[in-house]
């Protein structure tokens, strides 16, 4: 920590948030390092001055866009090669700390809510700096009125009170089948009159058929005539 006292780096390293002081000071971290210096061939003292080069972008000491250029001046070795070294870096032990880093380099530093919820204020100009042009509403533009829905007028006095009109209800029909008379005479069973008889006995044991009463005869009026 050549670039830093004593005094200096306890002041820095006390300013640090609690996960990026955890990251500073793990054996992780540590380990990381070693094995991207082994990766690209760096010796023992040069991986030294990596891991050191490294927490000072950590302590906020080195800006982050400054950190390709430090590491190739430590290391002496070209700056495609420092990229390289610093692309592994960012990706292993910066980018876990993304937010903490941002806020030791005050990089996007966050604004209050609260503020953005509360109402604009108006800027004032500064002495004899112009106003800026308002912006006008386009003119020409036809406003669409609302659209009204009317209620109905209430009935005069000539018309009367508006009478409901009831639909008539068409009677139900009896679904009852036609008769046809010649269907109900092939259907029902046709049987003919009973003539009773009566028969006496004689003396000698033999039956005679008595006298029956005199045959009245009707004209069927279904009968067709015969020739």
């Amino acid at each position: 920590m050549g670039r830093l006292t004593l005094s200096e780096f306890r002041k820095k390293y006390a300013e640090l948030p609690g996960n990026l002081r955890e990251a500073y000071e793990s054996i992780r971290t540590t380990e990381i390092l070693e094995e991207i210096g082994k990766k690209h061939g760096l010796q023992i003292d040069e991986t030294g001055e990596f891991v050191d080069e490294t927490g000072y972008v950590m302590l906020g000491v080195t800006k982050p866009d400054e950190y390709i250029q430090k590491l190739g001046d430590a290391l002496e070795i070209p700056r495609e090669k420092a990229r390289e070294i610093a692309l592994e870096v960012n990706e292993l032990v910066f980018k876990p700390i993304r937010d903490a880093l941002k806020q030791v380099h005050k990089v996007g530093e966050y604004s209050d809510p609260g503020a953005q919820m509360s109402s604009p204020q108006v800027q004032k100009p500064l002495a004899g700096q112009p106003l800026a042009p308002q912006r006008e509403a386009p003119r020409g533009v036809p406003i669409r009125p609302l659209s009204v829905t009317t209620p109905p007028a209430p009935p005069s006095k000539e018309e009367g009170p508006a009478q409901e009109t009831i639909p008539p209800e068409n009677p139900p029909v009896a679904n009852e089948p036609l008769k046809n008379l010649a269907e109900d005479r092939l259907t029902k069973t046709f049987s003919l009159p009973r003539e009773e008889k009566t028969y006496t006995v004689s003396d000698d044991g033999e039956a005679t058929e008595a006298p029956s009463a005199e045959k009245t005869y009707t004209l069927d009026p279904y009968r067709e005539p015969t020739k």
